[in-house]
C-alpha cells in the first residue's frame, strides 16, 4: 500500500513474493488529494472493526479518519472525521511531540487508539462500525510530552477495566476509596498505605454489588444491592449484614423484588440513591422506585414519599438543610418528570430528634448541635458549626447560611458581641 499524490494505492500479494499491479482505491489521503504531509498527519493499518482485514487510519488536521477494508484490497472512504480529536488542529497533537498507535488495549478485538499527549496517556476506544468512543479517556498522568499539571494518579491502577462507579469517603486528608460496577459486581476499596485494591465482595457475607452507596463523612457506613437482599456494613466492607427494616420499605414488604433488572435498566432498581447527614451520623434517606425513606437512627427506616399515591420513579435525592434551617427538606428527583421537594419532616433546624423510648424512660431532651460565633473575611458575623473536611457551615446575622474553609474563619470568643 502506498500514499500518493492522488492518494492510496495498493497492490496485492500473490502469495510467491510478487504483486499485482498496483490500484488506485482512494482519492484522497494523499499529498495533493487532502494535503496530508508526513510531518503533520500519521497513517496506520490496523483492524479497527474486529473482522480480521487491516483499515486504514489516518490523524488529520481536524481528527482521526477511517477508510474501512472492503476485503478486495479496495476501502470505503468517508471524508468526515471519525473523532475530532487526535489531529494536528483538533488537540493540537504534534508528531514529534505526541506518538498515536493502534492497539487492542480492550480485549475486544478492535485497534484502539492510544496517544501520548502532553500530560499523559489518552486513549478512545474502537468501537462496533469503525467508529471511535467521543471522549478520549485519560488513563495515566505520566508518559507524556509534558509534566502532568495538576493531574497525578491516585492509587494504583483500577483492578476491572469495566468499572464505573469510584465514590469516597473521609475528607481529603485521608479519603477512602471505593469502585464497582463492573459486569461481575464486585466492590473494592484504597486507602492511602495499601499496595493494591482490597476486594469486598465477594466476602464478608455479601456475594455481588448491583449498587453500592458510601457515606461521604464515614468510610466504614456502606450499603449495598446484594442480589435480593439489602446489606449494610458499618466496619469499611469487611462484614455485611441484612438492613432488615431499608429493606422492608424499599421493596414493599417483599412485593418489588430487590434484584429485579428489567432489561438492564439501570435506574429502575429498589435503591436507586441515597443521602447522609453530615453532623448526625444517624440521619439518613433512601430514594427507589417505591418513593423516599428516611431514618434518624440509623436502623428504624419510615416511608416519606410514596410511588403508589403519587405516581413516578425517583432516581435521586438531595437533603438540604441550610435553605431552611427550621425546616430540612429533601429534594427528589423524578426521571421525566421533575424535582419534588418533601418537608416537614419533623426535623427542626439545629436539633438532632431521638428515635421514641419506652415511656417509662424518663425522655432527654433534644441534643443541641454545637455551635460557635465566628467572623468570616469580609467582617460579617455569624454563628458556625464544624462540618467535615475542615468547613464551617455558618448562618450569618444577616440570615444568609454559607459554607467557609476553615482558614477562612476567626473563631470568637463566646462573649463577643454582635457588633465584633
Amino acid at each position: 500500500m502506498g500514499f500518493g499524490d492522488a492518494g492510496v494505492w495498493t497492490a496485492l500479494s500473490n502469495g510467491d513474493g510478487t504483486f499485482s499491479p498496483p490500484r488506485f482505491v482512494v482519492a484522497d489521503l494523499g499529498y495533493e488529494a487532502g494535503g496530508w504531509r508526513v510531518e503533520k498527519h500519521p497513517r496506520f493499518l490496523a483492524d479497527i472493526t474486529g473482522d480480521g482485514k487491516a483499515d486504514i487510519v489516518g490523524f488529520g488536521d481536524a481528527g482521526v479518519y477511517v477508510a474501512l477494508s472492503n476485503g478486495d484490497g479496495s476501502f470505503a472512504f468517508t471524508p468526515q472525521p471519525a473523532l475530532e480529536d487526535f489531529g494536528y488542529e483538533a488537540g493540537g497533537w504534534r508528531v514529534e511531540n505526541h506518538s498515536r498507535f493502534l492497539a487492542d488495549v480492550t480485549g475486544e478485538g478492535r485497534a484502539d487508539i492510544v496517544g501520548f499527549g502532553d500530560a499523559g496517556v489518552l486513549v478512545s476506544r474502537a468501537l462496533a462500525g469503525g467508529t471511535f468512543r467521543e471522549q478520549p479517556l485519560f488513563v495515566i498522568p505520566n508518559l507524556g510530552h509534558r509534566k502532568s499539571g495538576p493531574v497525578e494518579q491516585v492509587g494504583p491502577f483500577l483492578p476491572d477495566p469495566s468499572i464505573g462507579v469510584v465514590q469516597a469517603s473521609g475528607g481529603h486528608e485521608g479519603p477512602v476509596f471505593y469502585v464497582g460496577g463492573n459486569m461481575s459486581k464486585r466492590l473494592w476499596k484504597w486507602t492511602e498505605g495499601m499496595a493494591a485494591w482490597q476486594q469486598l465482595i465477594p466476602g464478608g457475607g455479601a456475594s455481588q454489588t448491583k449498587r453500592f452507596f458510601v457515606s461521604p463523612y464515614d468510610p466504614n457506613l456502606l450499603y449495598v444491592i446484594d442480589g435480593a437482599r439489602i446489606k449494610r456494613s458499618d466496619d469499611g466492607g469487611t462484614t455485611w449484614q441484612v438492613d432488615e427494616s431499608l429493606e422492608r420499605m424499599v421493596t414493599c414488604n417483599g412485593r418489588i423484588p430487590a434484584d429485579r433488572d428489567e432489561v438492564g435498566d439501570t435506574t429502575q432498581v429498589v435503591l436507586s440513591d441515597m443521602q447522609f447527614d453530615p453532623f448526625d451520623g444517624g440521619r439518613r434517606f433512601a430514594v427507589g422506585v417505591a418513593g423516599a425513606f428516611m431514618t434518624i437512627d440509623g436502623v428504624t427506616w419510615q416511608r416519606v414519599l410514596d410511588t403508589g399515591a403519587m405516581r413516578g420513579l425517583p432516581t435521586n435525592c438531595f437533603f438540604d438543610q441550610w435553605s431552611a434551617p427550621s425546616d430540612p427538606a429533601l429534594y427528589v428527583g423524578f426521571a421525566g418528570r421533575g424535582i419534588v421537594k418533601v418537608s416537614e419532616l419533623g426535623l427542626g433546624g439545629g436539633v438532632i430528634l431521638r428515635p421514641a423510648i419506652p415511656a417509662a424512660e424518663p425522655e432527654p431532651g433534644p441534643l443541641e448541635r454545637p455551635t460557635t460565633r465566628v467572623r468570616i473575611a469580609d467582617g460579617r458575623l455569624g454563628t458556625a458549626e464544624a462540618g467535615p473536611d475542615e468547613r464551617f457551615f455558618i448562618t450569618l446575622d444577616d440570615g444568609q447560611s454559607i459554607v467557609v474553609h476553615a482558614s477562612e474563619v476567626t473563631v470568637l470568643d463566646a462573649s463577643a458581641s454582635v457588633s465584633g
